[in-house]
């Protein structure tokens, strides 16, 4: 049985977070309710310290941070928080319809990506500047957006692509109604394109599909509310991208995923551009510049949408981060007027992949493929590992990170979610009363959690108040979906503890039963010298439960500060590789295992840098082959970091992990081929069983 003593709620506020946005949004606590999975349920009580974001206690479970949340007698009692009233665009109908010559042969195409969570629950004293979430979303939308939705009114014949996320439309539909009518209008005469993937700017590779489903379905109601059509062709939050992500795409609407050329570059080097490619059977466009096939495209633009009217300022510069009218016209205005003066047509993206799409149906052109693919990542990969800044990595504010902390959570979040919408839909196939509301619930609970897996909590700099963003939502969306699943049981007519598998929909009295496995000396043969590498002493334990052996790995506390300027010394576990390929589990796509050369990858570096290739890979799923017959399989309830790969060993990451807070990471090697292992690794971290006490 678990515990949990809250963050005070007035934490997120004087931290820079409004009391009417989500972020703050009080949410039912669960005290009398816990989840306990198929391994075992953690322990220990949970405490927390507002002085620091909060110690984990317990090692084994990452602590529950979050704001005070307020108890209803029975969540079914009440309604969810509302959102503000939406101003629709339903009835903007634009003058006439922009058109783009079909036989164009040059090109100069934009991509303005928004991100209205820039700065996620805004600033609280960040080099002087304490600026609540309203305030920054508010600049984003009057300072950055508004300014480029009026230069593509002045020029009716050019086109361009916005990239955002749902939540960012959401906002101006609440506060901003006149710029989101404006440009509706835009995006209704096929001018401008209307991109947007997710609900939330969501780490979307780190998380298996069920999360990214919640962030469509979401995303959809959003869209299709506000009356503004989206395109088939995306540009993720980080320039995010991998097999999974595509194959999402493809089955959702047919859709087309960008490829950044950043990236583009990491899994190949130098290489000669296509025009359009073929990743692993799936179409990928890129944003190189070039001339082939007697096309010529070039960019004008990709990049934060927020930085081109700004003068290159972004908003955690906040006091600085204002319109340049100067600027935006003679850095930006002035050279898209000189090239249509030469002919050059400046198309949104989604013209552009027609005309190649259409090229394809004419077999005039045959997409390159990518050989070898391009796995997971984001379009900075070297500055960041590829995935590793966000999933323990240090970003560029020190000291208040907690990566593994909201990552964890969110999987707990997540698991929990899945469990009770199980519940939620029985009560809808038996049309009882209760359903709708309980429905409501779930979707506000969904979108917390969809809020809290927002990449800016982990990322390039996270400061305190968007690691305190990450850890509330992800808190509201835990503690929900606790009480939402106890409070469904009782109208089922269910006594607790009770136990909901999402696997087979049944539910059982009781919980489950867990063993705590028989002890073993060390690692078993075969697999190696498994590595800790910490200034703490930490401590391993290896137990035997049949099918496989589990390290626990533990990091103490120690009583130095929590917090400060500089980053905490890394704690680290590294596992021997005995195979060249990466086998893994797509970010989105947990359903199946995949299997790379690495070397292959190494290879197609540019090696003019000399440099050993580094693949910070996300592990949606946890799993990963390390041999051929030898799967590692990360309890993510415990650990959910970037798996560092190199030629010869695993490495786990934590540069984000206080030096008063403890850690237990739990890892499983599974004396079998990862295939084998998938429906193991998919029980465990995407789907378990939970138990509502």
């Amino acid at each position: 049985m678990r515990t949990r003593h809250h963050l005070s709620f007035a934490l997120a506020l004087t931290l820079g977070c409004s009391a009417s946005n989500p972020a703050t949004t009080p949410s039912p606590t669960a005290d009398a309710a816990a989840e306990v999975l198929t391994t075992n349920d953690g322990g220990a009580d949970l405490t927390a310290s507002p002085a620091d974001l909060g110690p984990t206690s317990d090692p084994g479970v990452a602590a529950d941070h979050g704001a005070e949340t307020t108890v209803a007698p029975s969540l079914l009692d009440s309604d969810p928080p509302a959102h503000a009233p939406w101003t629709t665009a339903c009835d903007v109908t634009p003058p006439d319809k922009a058109s783009f010559p079909a036989d164009a042969k040059h090109f100069s195409l934009a991509i303005f990506h928004f991100n209205i969570q820039y700065v996620a629950g805004g600033l609280d004293d960040y080099f002087g500047q304490t600026v609540s979430a309203e305030a920054m979303e508010d600049a984003i939308v009057i300072e950055s957006f508004e300014p480029l939705v009026a230069l593509y009114e002045k020029h009716p014949t050019w086109g361009a692509s916005f990239e955002m996320q749902g939540y960012m439309l959401e906002v101006m539909a609440e506060r901003h109604p006149k710029v989101l009518r404006r440009f509706a209008a835009l995006v209704k005469r096929g001018q401008v394109d209307l991109m947007t993937y997710h609900w939330s700017d969501q780490l979307v590779v780190a998380h298996p599909r069920q999360d990214m489903q919640w962030s469509w379905q979401q995303n959809a109601r959003t869209v299709e509310a506000l009356c503004i059509p989206r395109v088939p062709v995306y540009f993720l939050q980080e320039g995010q991208f991998g097999p999974g992500v595509q194959t999402f795409a493809k089955d959702m609407e047919d859709g087309v995923v960008m490829l950044p050329r950043g990236l583009a570059g990491y899994w190949h080097g130098a290489r000669t551009p296509a025009l359009l490619y073929d990743n692993d059977g799936l179409l990928a466009l890129t944003t190189d510049g070039m001339t082939a096939d007697g096309l010529t495209v070039e960019w004008s633009f990709v990049d934060d949408g927020e930085l081109l009217a700004t003068h290159k300022a972004n908003p955690y510069l906040f006091d600085v981060f204002k319109y340049d009218a100067t600027y935006l016209k003679t850095e930006y205005e002035d050279k898209l007027t000189a090239l249509e003066a030469k002919g050059v047509s400046m198309a949104p993206v989604s013209h552009y992949l027609a005309i190649l799409r259409e090229r394809v149906k004419a077999k005039t052109l045959t997409p390159a493929p990518l050989v070898p693919p391009v796995l997971d990542g984001t379009w900075h990969p070297d500055d960041s590992g590829n995935m590793a800044l966000w999933m323990g990595g240090k970003g560029q504010s020190p000291g208040d990170e907690r990566d593994n902390a909201v990552l964890t959570q969110c999987v707990r979040a997540r698991q929990t979610l899945t469990a009770a919408e199980v519940l939620v839909r029985k009560l809808e196939a038996q049309g009882h009363a209760s359903a709708k509301r309980a429905r409501s619930w779930h979707d506000w609970a969904v979108r917390e959690l969809l809020l809290a897996e927002v990449s800016d909590a982990t990322g390039w700099r996270p400061v305190k108040t968007e690691v305190v963003y990450g850890l509330t939502h992800g808190k509201n969306a835990l503690d929900t979906g606790l009480a939402l699943g106890k409070a469904l049981l009782g109208v089922l007519g269910q006594s607790l503890p009770a136990t909901v598998d999402p696997s087979t929909q049944a539910i059982a009295a009781g919980g489950v039963s867990t063993s705590a496995g028989s002890p073993l000396p060390d690692a078993p043969p075969g697999l190696g010298t498994v590595q800790v590498v910490s200034d703490r002493p930490s401590t391993t334990a290896w137990t035997n439960h049949g099918d496989w052996v589990e390290l626990a790995v533990t990091f103490p506390a120690t009583d130095k500060t929590a917090v400060g300027p500089e980053s905490p010394p890394p704690v680290r576990v590294s596992v021997p590789l005995t195979t060249d390929n990466i086998i893994y589990s797509p970010g989105v796509g947990e359903s199946s295992v995949k299997s790379y050369s690495r070397s292959a990858t190494q290879a197609a570096k540019d090696q003019k840098t000399k440099k050993s290739l580094v693949i910070g890979m996300p592990l949606c799923n946890g799993l990963l082959g390390i041999g051929p017959k030898w799967t590692l399989v990360l309890d993510q309830r415990t650990v959910h970091l970037a798996a560092r790969i190199t030629a010869t060993d695993v490495s786990f990451v934590d540069e984000t992990l206080p030096p008063n807070e403890s850690a237990t990471w739990r890892l499983r090697f599974y004396p079998k081929a990862a295939s084998e292992v998938l429906g193991a690794a998919n029980r465990l971290n995407v789907s378990p069983p939970i138990t509502f006490e």
